[in-house]
């Protein structure tokens, strides 16, 4: 079983699957599998597949951290550009609530990143574990766990 097999059985109905340059999913029902991923036979390749899949069902099923981190995605940048900006207007005496704001709002563009993702592993995982594709669970496990930390440390 490749990733692209696992992507088909996965998917959502409305959700569509498209060999990239990248895994991906973009919010318009389209799920990107780079060549490896869609290719590959690899648990690390089903992980993957599985993964990009399991945001597509967060954003069908409107899953709290799919509309938190579409809510804070397109605001959070945006808001800390123009507070950044007040924030040099004032003076440095009273700067200080405005830079707190754009810290409050960078901990939360994080932790809405970090909610989506953990999510999205979880789904996938437990998928690819109750259909029994994956060859080593323990290593299959541990990939998702080293994915995820790549994101905790961005």
């Amino acid at each position: 079983m490749t990733g692209m097999d696992v992507a088909k059985l996965m998917k959502p109905e409305t959700a569509r699957v498209i060999v990239a340059d990248l895994d991906l999913f973009d919010p318009q029902g389209i799920i990107l599998l780079s060549y490896a991923t869609a290719h590959g036979g690899t648990d690390l390749a089903k992980l993957r597949a599985a993964h990009e899949c399991a945001h597509a069902i967060q954003w069908v099923q409107g899953r709290a951290s799919f509309v938190f981190w579409r809510v804070m995605k397109p605001v959070a940048w945006p808001l800390l550009g123009v507070t950044l900006a007040l924030a040099g207007l004032i003076s440095r005496t009273h700067a200080l609530p405005a830079l707190s704001f754009c810290a409050v709002v960078a901990v939360l563009r994080y932790y809405a990143t970090l909610w989506l993702e953990k999510d999205a592993w979880e789904i996938a995982f437990e998928w690819l574990k109750a259909y029994g594709v994956l060859d080593d669970e323990k290593k299959a496990r541990q990939d998702a766990e080293a994915m995820l930390n790549s994101y905790r440390t961005r």
